[in-house]
């Protein structure tokens, strides 16, 4: 009986193993993952109330181990992506004089520059790096600046 289950669990394993890992088939691997897992445990659960508990535990510590491997692996591999502003989005947020304020990432001090509506000042260019190639927040308080676009 435990080969029987030991072909359908390594069916399962080399199934998920046989999946090309994009985007969407990642999610899905790791949906398969989820429901291996729970299919063991109604196999499990079947198995104790007919007396095959010893050798059931150490083949679902083994199992449930391999699978954790196999899920961990998936999300290691993933990269993390930026969402940034493109050049567009940037140029919509309004430049104008600022006076007697230092910039908040160069700390130099600011003629024109942008003021974000959390009252943060910056440069053009150094807001313009900051938001098209790191983050779309303030790097101040980390407020998101896409909120302002949409008020315009």
């Amino acid at each position: 009986m435990m080969n029987f289950i030991n072909e359908i669990f390594e069916s399962l394993i080399d199934e998920i193993n046989s999946i090309p890992l994009v985007s969407d088939e990642i999610v899905s691997t790791i949906r398969r993952r989820q429901n291996l897992i729970s299919e063991q445990f109604l196999i499990g659960r079947q198995l104790r109330r007919t007396g095959g508990y010893n050798l059931l535990d150490m083949y679902f510590n083994d199992t449930l181990e391999s699978l954790n491997n196999i899920g961990n692996n998936l999300i290691n591999d993933l990269e993390d992506v930026k969402i940034v502003l493109t050049e567009d989005e940037f140029n919509k947020l309004q430049k104008q004089k600022i006076e007697n304020k230092d910039c908040c990432i160069c700390i130099d001090n600011i003629n024109e520059g942008i003021k974000l509506s959390c009252d943060h000042c910056f440069h053009v260019d150094c807001l313009k790096h900051w938001l098209c190639n790191e983050k779309t927040s303030c790097p101040i308080c980390r407020r998101d600046v896409r909120d302002q676009l949409k008020l315009k």
